[in-house]
């Protein structure tokens, strides 16, 4: 989210033939999670952001996809695809964050649903926002782990290079990136019950 975290720009490495992919969280889901209870306006004005944001990060997310199969079915050899944990975290991801922005489409914006069955729903919509989000960052991480195993068992990089140092501790930013979102989703009290009030 997903949910997530997208590939930026490699960095090149000393091998002029290895590059290593860092993850950088989108800068979408982290508002997109946050904005229905912290933006100030109307609440639908919130929640049509919270959706527009979500969807634009939904269609990266499936460009990040493609654009993953395409470079290992064009590389020299082609690259195996969905052989690593990585990659069917990643696609569970995806598939989920879709079907997560579906239902909350027809659930909250349109036809939405009686009022009863939104506020039935309401809970799990956050608890699979929020798990959805954590499956991207634990992605990501995978991906740098990954990586990293790869560059160092074909001695491309050492295990103490400041390559490697720069992918774990951006992996660790990443983690405490993750318990700040969820703490600030779960935790922000500054419109009160929003989480109960549906319409």
């Amino acid at each position: 989210m997903l949910f997530t975290c997208f590939v930026a720009p490699s960095l090149p490495l000393p091998s002029p033939s290895s590059t290593l992919p860092l993850p950088f969280p989108s800068p979408l889901p982290l508002p997109a999670i946050l904005v229905y209870r912290t933006l100030p306006g109307t609440k639908p004005f919130r929640k049509l952001a919270h959706l527009s944001i979500h969807g634009v990060a939904l269609i990266l997310a499936i460009v990040g996809v493609i654009s993953a199969f395409r470079f290992h079915d064009l590389s020299t050899p082609p690259i195996d695809n969905l052989y690593s944990l990585h990659s069917w975290l990643g696609i569970t991801t995806v598939v989920f964050f879709g079907l997560q922005w579906i239902a909350g489409f027809v659930s909250f914006w349109y036809p939405r649903l009686q009022t009863s069955l939104r506020a039935s729903y309401l809970p799990w919509h956050v608890f699979w926002g929020l798990t959805i989000f954590v499956f991207g960052v634990a992605t990501a991480l995978m991906g740098v782990l990954e990586k990293l195993t790869f560059l160092q068992t074909g001695s491309v990089i050492s295990r103490f290079s400041s390559e490697a140092m720069w992918a774990n501790t951006l992996g660790v930013l990443l983690v405490a990136f993750a318990i700040s979102v969820v703490a600030a989703a779960i935790c922000n009290d500054r419109q009160g019950d929003d989480y109960r009030i549906l319409d």
